[in-house]
């Protein structure tokens, strides 16, 4: 049984994660930025006959991580497992895209996650022991068109752990990155809104437009959101932990294709696939 603190667990993959990681018996203390917002997972919990600790993190705040991490210490005596989850998405064409718009979505997709492993690194260095779980994205490879600020985090956040696992390694220390493809959660509803912020008059519309017809399609058709939660569960279980896990496994072609494909046929591929 470990001991997981997880960001991010107010919907989506953080909540799933969290209960599956409950339902197989794990300490979990699952984290998010607002409590008032655990409704949903309390609710999932109950239904799963498990259990879980409710705890604030603001991934954006670093008094907010110590304390967080000071609660679990408390409770539990040490943190084994840190599943950085907690991430923020936007869909803007590069040209439009505000320089402040994108300092958001690296402050918690990436500096986020950064003050995380500062806070527990030292703890799991200490006890000789620990594993990293970074939930990237396939766009950390291939960066689909008007998601540019999103696959930057996630490219960067994927390099991290990178040069993090070769740096922690000696210290028994494992690191993984989780790349899963589009799924069907709660970011689903987001796209009204992303729909309702474009500007009519601008070039890049109607291809917008239709750029989150198919983004849709693509999480609709990948309706089974916790596959990604079991992806996760099952590499803080295996023994060694994988370096890399991408979710569902026939997005592996994705991930290859970025080393494996000429770039400019890539970038037509990412097109037609968008239909841009």
């Amino acid at each position: 049984m470990a001991t997981v603190l997880i960001t991010g667990c107010s919907t989506g993959f953080g909540l799933l994660t969290a209960v599956e990681l409950a339902t197989r018996g794990h300490r979990v203390y699952a984290s998010m930025r607002d409590t008032d917002k655990a409704g949903a997972l309390r609710e999932a919990l109950d239904t799963a006959g498990a259990a879980a600790q409710v705890v604030r993190l603001d991934v954006t705040d670093p008094a907010s991580i110590a304390s967080a991490v000071d609660e679990v210490l408390a409770a539990a005596g040490s943190i084994d497992v840190v599943v950085n989850n907690a991430g923020v998405a936007a869909v803007s064409p590069v040209e439009e895209l505000a320089v402040d718009e994108l300092a958001r979505i690296f402050e918690t997709n990436v500096f986020g996650p950064l003050r995380v492993v500062h806070a527990v690194l030292p703890l799991m260095r200490e006890a000789g022991r620990g594993h990293v779980v970074n939930v990237t994205s396939v766009a950390a490879f291939v960066a689909p068109p008007f998601m540019g600020a999103y696959a930057a985090s996630k490219h960067a956040i994927d390099a991290l752990g990178e040069a993090l696992a070769a740096e922690v390694a000696p210290f028994g220390i494992a690191v993984t990155n989780v790349a899963p493809g589009p799924y069907l959660t709660a970011m689903v509803a987001a796209v009204g809104d992303e729909r309702a912020a474009i500007d009519p008059d601008s070039p890049y519309a109607a291809r917008r437009h239709t750029m989150l017809d198919h983004h849709e399609a693509a999480m609709r058709r990948n309706d089974d959101p916790e596959a990604v939660a079991v992806a996760v569960a099952d590499a803080i279980e295996a023994d060694p932990p994988p370096a890399r896990v991408v979710v569902p496994e026939a997005s592996t072609f994705i991930v290859q294709a970025r080393g494996a494909t000429p770039p400019e046929q890539l970038r037509s591929m990412l097109a037609q696939s968008y239909g841009v």
